[in-house]
């Protein structure tokens, strides 16, 4: 099975079995924290004070983790397949990311198909932590 790469994957070169690059980050709550006021800048929002009703940490993981999948894929495909129309990312979480955890992202093809003028690829992208504990998977469909 082939290990995909942006710069030479098009749909004909894929196929199911195939598999993403490997990303791993280092996650601590600086970095939460810092995605979470990257997130509210973007969205007009103040971040919230210390004192005040901060967003829970699992919510800022979360979001931190849909970054990341995509970040993923686009090592694996070209940035404009992953964010174009068509393409969709959806992401079930089992467990906690905490502070200091380091987590890998690993993906396969798991399938494609031509519908039309739209070429499909899609995907599961696994979240573990550094005991092997699967902490969420993402499955995502990417318009070639």
């Amino acid at each position: 099975m082939a290990r995909l790469w942006a710069r030479t994957t098009t749909f004909d070169s894929v196929n199911a079995g195939d598999e993403l690059p490997i990303l791993v980050k280092w996650e601590t709550a600086e970095t939460i924290r810092q995605f979470h006021s990257m997130v509210c800048e973007g969205g007009g929002e103040e971040p919230a004070q210390p004192d005040s009703n901060e967003p829970d940490a699992e919510a800022m993981a979360s979001q931190a983790l849909v970054a990341y999948v995509f970040e993923l894929l686009e090592k694996g495909f070209p940035v404009s397949a992953v964010m174009a129309g068509g393409s969709s990312l959806s992401l079930r979480t089992f467990g906690h990311v905490k502070a200091e955890d380091t987590i890998s992202l690993s993906g396969v093809v798991t399938g494609k198909c031509s519908e039309g003028q739209v070429n499909r690829i899609d995907c599961v992208v696994t979240i573990e932590n550094q005991d092997n504990v699967v902490v969420a998977e993402a499955t995502a469909r990417i318009a070639l």
